[in-house]
């Protein structure tokens, strides 16, 4: 099945941002979106 997951995410890198959101389809293909803060 498909889901959505929401998570949080401290960057240390050059991208900043304060979580990510992580979809999963009904292939089970991943995806992680992060959100910018």
């Amino acid at each position: 099945g498909s889901y959505v997951k929401f998570g949080t995410h401290v960057g240390t890198g050059d991208v900043v941002c304060n979580g990510h959101i992580v979809i999963e389809d009904s292939a089970g293909g991943a995806r992680k979106l992060m959100t910018t803060a």
